[in-house]
């Protein structure tokens, strides 16, 4: 579920990056260099792309729980207070 609130940010972010950078090449106009304002376009999809990828390679795939959780800090303090017999 984290990833795939992340990968809606991501997208939302991403359709903000293209709609600023639209909004450049309309600034511009047809008589300016634009190419490279498109090239970013396109790379934002492409990061839109990977973000969908990760978070579904996670609800395919999901994250395995460690075997036994770690020992909290007192846990630990007390462990170390019982091995030297206080």
């Amino acid at each position: 579920m984290h990833e795939w609130k992340l990968c809606a940010r991501t997208l939302v972010a991403t359709a903000v990056a293209a709609a600023l950078l639209q909004g450049a090449v309309l600034y511009v106009g047809a008589g300016g260099e634009t190419g490279t304002l498109a090239q970013w376009q396109s790379r934002m999809g492409l990061v839109a792309g990977v973000s969908v990828l990760i978070a579904l390679s996670y609800t395919l795939w999901p994250k395995q729980e460690p075997a036994r959780p770690e020992p909290s800090v007192a846990e630990r303090v007390a462990e170390v207070r019982r091995r030297v017999g206080r």
